[in-house]
Protein backbone atom coordinates (compact mmCIF):
# COMPACT_ATOMS: atom_id res chain seq x y z
CA UNK A 1 0.00 0.00 0.00
CA UNK A 2 3.27 2.28 0.37
CA UNK A 3 3.56 2.83 -3.18
CA UNK A 4 -0.30 3.74 -3.18
CA UNK A 5 0.29 6.30 -0.70
CA UNK A 6 3.02 8.05 -2.54
CA UNK A 7 1.80 8.26 -5.39
CA UNK A 8 -1.74 10.00 -4.04
CA UNK A 9 0.66 12.19 -1.96
CA UNK A 10 2.51 13.71 -5.15
CA UNK A 11 -0.06 15.90 -6.17
CA UNK A 12 0.35 17.30 -2.29
CA UNK A 13 4.39 18.14 -3.38
CA UNK A 14 5.08 22.15 -2.51
CA UNK A 15 1.98 22.44 -1.27
CA UNK A 16 1.12 24.91 1.89
CA UNK A 17 0.94 22.15 5.11
CA UNK A 18 -3.37 22.93 5.07
CA UNK A 19 -3.14 20.79 1.67
CA UNK A 20 -0.50 18.10 2.21
CA UNK A 21 -2.42 17.56 5.93
CA UNK A 22 -5.82 17.38 3.88
CA UNK A 23 -4.53 15.09 1.55
CA UNK A 24 -2.65 12.97 3.60
CA UNK A 25 -5.66 12.46 5.32
CA UNK A 26 -7.78 11.29 2.58
CA UNK A 27 -5.00 9.18 1.96
CA UNK A 28 -5.01 7.58 5.23
CA UNK A 29 -9.26 7.59 5.17
CA UNK A 30 -9.02 5.26 2.07
CA UNK A 31 -6.06 2.79 3.35
CA UNK A 32 -8.27 2.42 6.35
CA UNK A 33 -11.65 1.48 4.30
CA UNK A 34 -9.34 -0.73 2.20
CA UNK A 35 -8.05 -2.58 5.09
CA UNK A 36 -11.42 -3.13 7.09
CA UNK A 37 -13.70 -3.88 3.81
CA UNK A 38 -12.00 -7.30 3.41
CA UNK A 39 -13.06 -8.36 6.79
CA UNK A 40 -17.08 -8.48 5.92
CA UNK A 41 -16.01 -10.55 2.80
CA UNK A 42 -14.55 -13.15 4.85
CA UNK A 43 -17.00 -13.17 7.74
CA UNK A 44 -19.68 -13.45 5.85
CA UNK A 45 -17.70 -16.21 3.63
CA UNK A 46 -17.17 -18.12 7.55
CA UNK A 47 -20.62 -17.50 8.09
CA UNK A 48 -21.75 -19.62 5.30
CA UNK A 49 -19.11 -22.22 6.38
CA UNK A 50 -19.63 -22.69 9.69
CA UNK A 51 -22.74 -22.77 12.25
CA UNK A 52 -22.78 -20.24 15.10
CA UNK A 53 -20.81 -22.85 17.78
CA UNK A 54 -17.74 -23.03 14.89
CA UNK A 55 -18.68 -26.11 13.49
CA UNK A 56 -17.83 -26.99 9.81
CA UNK A 57 -21.96 -27.27 8.35
CA UNK A 58 -22.34 -30.67 6.15
CA UNK A 59 -23.71 -30.02 3.20
CA UNK A 60 -24.67 -33.97 2.93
Amino acid sequence: MLPLAVIGMLPAIGKNDDIVGAVGTVVIIAECIALVVPIFFVERALGKKFDKDGNAKNYL
